[in-house]
């Protein structure tokens, strides 16, 4: 295995940045389609940081959206989730029938992990510091090495050094999210979201973790919960960023803004992306993926609009706005809704479309 700090080895064929499950799933699909090839990521954190870093995300995914990943075994499942529950201004109160779970992130990314090295993949334990295109792409990092490689691919994060480096003018909206882990039960089939207008497009989630709870909402709407065990914070990276990809180099999930803006689920739209960058890696033209990434339904600049409009409303004006969904057969109500209710129908759209890809 090559070793950081001051070793230079041979080009890789492909070099990730950032091993979570953007970084991950591009690794392992990349491997399936080019099981020759020499593949290298770069994760800053150790074992131990890493595992907690992912518990401080989202973990919640559709049954479809895990089904997905080929590294996914059904051992990662804490919680079977068949209920989602909204709650807004004025009492009123939209439930859903659903088919999603509550899974250990950490975990699922320690086999995508274990699978990858397996597979003949180098995991290198460094921080990514800059990057310049020569005869190939050569990489320093923190601790004096450097790597080269044909192509690069940032998946480090919302705060990504990656895309301050290669494509600097792109600039996501961050919105910082605090979470924390409590010592209580909650219903363990069922997923609470509270809007409001004080969550600034966003909402309060609860949801179960095994036998305890999670609580999470914009950082500072609300007051530390009482039984806390853990808090975290994180910066959620949304937007409507073009140019994220060139012929060998690009970024993927939260360095690209790839999040959901309506549901803010992260998970499968980042190993989605993961598999695009890595199918357009094996082709030699990571151009290809961004395009791919624009005409598919997971893609965030198709909720923008609707996340804009949703961020401006008041309490009376998001309870308006939810009234006629409340019911049965969620998509059906939303499409009676955006005939009934034009003026909103880009909102009602991404909702009946973040239900089925947004998570």
């Amino acid at each position: 295995m090559p070793v950081c700090g001051g070793t230079t080895v041979s080009p890789y064929d492909l070099v990730i940045v950032g091993a979570g499950p953007a970084g991950m799933a591009c690794a392992r699909r990349y491997q399936q389609l080019r099981p020759e090839a020499s593949v290298a990521v770069l994760e800053r954190l150790d074992d131990k940081k890493h595992s907690i870093y992912h518990r401080m995300c989202g973990e919640g995914i559709s049954e479809k959206g895990l089904a997905e990943c080929p590294d996914a075994d059904q051992d990662i499942v804490l919680n079977r989730i068949t209920r989602a529950v909204e709650e807004y201004p004025e009492d009123v109160r939209v439930e859903n029938r659903i088919k999603g779970l509550i899974i250990d992130r950490s975990a699922l990314l320690r086999r995508m992990q274990e699978r990858f090295l397996a597979a003949g993949g180098v995991l290198l334990n460094d921080t990514f510091q800059s990057a310049r295109r020569a005869a190939a792409w050569e990489v320093q990092m923190k601790q004096g090495g450097s790597i080269s490689a044909a192509a690069l691919i940032g998946a480090d994060g919302s705060n990504s050094t990656v895309r301050g480096v290669l494509f600097p003018s792109l600039q996501p909206e961050v919105i910082w999210a605090e979470q924390f882990l409590l010592d209580q039960g909650a219903e363990r089939d069922t997923i609470i979201f509270t809007y409001s207008a004080r969550y600034l497009g966003a909402y309060r989630w609860t949801f179960p973790m095994g036998s305890r709870t999670k609580i999470g909402f914009p950082l500072g709407a609300d007051p530390r919960p009482e039984n806390c065990l853990e808090r975290h914070a994180r910066g959620i990276a949304i937007g409507d960023l073009r140019g994220f990809a060139s012929k060998d180099a690009a970024l993927v999930g939260d360095a690209a803004a790839q999040v959901n803006p309506i549901t803010f689920g992260g998970i499968r739209t980042a190993m989605a992306a993961g598999r695009m960058a890595a199918a357009a890696a094996a082709q030699g033209d990571l151009c290809l993926y961004e395009e791919e990434w624009a005409r598919s339904p997971f893609c965030a600049a198709r909720y923008i609009p609707a996340y804009r409009e949703l961020k401006d409303l008041d309490d009376a004006a998001s309870a308006a706005l939810a009234r006629p969904l409340v019911g049965k057969l969620a998509p059906l109500r939303c499409g009676i809704a955006m005939v009934a209710h034009p003026e909103r129908a880009q909102v009602y759209r991404a909702f009946m479309d973040a239900m089925r890809y947004g998570w």
